[in-house]
């Protein structure tokens, strides 16, 4: 298969949701280069919402959200199971986990970071808040991660049996700071099927790539 053209990703360095993008870009073998310079007039000329990460292409084409450009680069790549095995029930539930991830986890995922980074000053309601949402979310999770294909098994990925997707890809992104920032190890192994199963996907070498080895929080 031809290499594609290579593509450059708008965002603020470090951004969570530039994690997805670069991580299925890496699984799929395709060129992605970050510019993080001068990003708040290139995001303004660029982007008609307003807001990164932006994806151009080598024809000048925009394409925003880190959603639909983690599929648009999953998509160059059909031979991969990052879309699952072509099947429509796999398409259909990658679809699911990734629109429940925005749902339920992106937004107090976001709040304990700005808190915990000082980017927002601390409001003791909101935290909380955000803290028990995220405990109901994690333990669906949880409880998802431990029903295998038959009564003996766990899952080791959310949607394909053996293979990483996008799904797994675009959860463990948004999971990334508040692993490593807000929730210790200790309070992480009560949830232990999550635990193995964020471990599993962050050891692969396409995820450190973009992240690094990730070192869970300490308290």
């Amino acid at each position: 298969m031809a290499v594609p053209s290579s593509y450059k990703l708008y965002s603020p360095s470090g951004s969570f949701l530039a994690f997805a993008p670069l991580i299925v870009a890496e699984f799929a073998g395709i060129p992605v280069t970050v510019e993080t310079n001068g990003i708040e007039q290139s995001i303004a000329l660029k982007s008609p919402m307003g807001k990164a990460p932006i994806l151009e292409t080598q024809q000048g084409e925009i394409i925003y959200s880190s959603r639909v450009i983690s599929r648009f680069i999953a998509g160059l790549r059909r031979d991969t199971i990052l879309l699952g095995n072509s099947s429509l029930r796999q398409t259909a539930a990658i679809e699911d986990w990734m629109n429940w991830a925005q749902q339920e986890i992106e937004l107090p995922a976001t709040i304990l970071y700005y808190f915990v980074s000082g980017f927002l000053p601390l409001n003791e309601e909101a935290d909380a808040k955000a803290k028990e949402d995220m405990k109901s979310a994690l333990e669906v999770l949880e409880l998802h991660l431990q029903k295998g294909d038959s009564k003996d098994d766990v899952r080791t990925y959310l949607v394909n049996s053996k293979h990483i997707t996008l799904a797994d890809i675009f959860l463990v992104a948004i999971l990334i700071y508040p692993f490593t920032l807000v929730f210790d190890e200790v309070y992480l192994k009560q949830y232990k099927n999550t635990y193995r199963w964020f471990m599993n996907c962050v050891e692969e070498p396409e995820f450190i790539a973009v992240l690094g080895r990730i070192r869970l929080c300490k308290k």
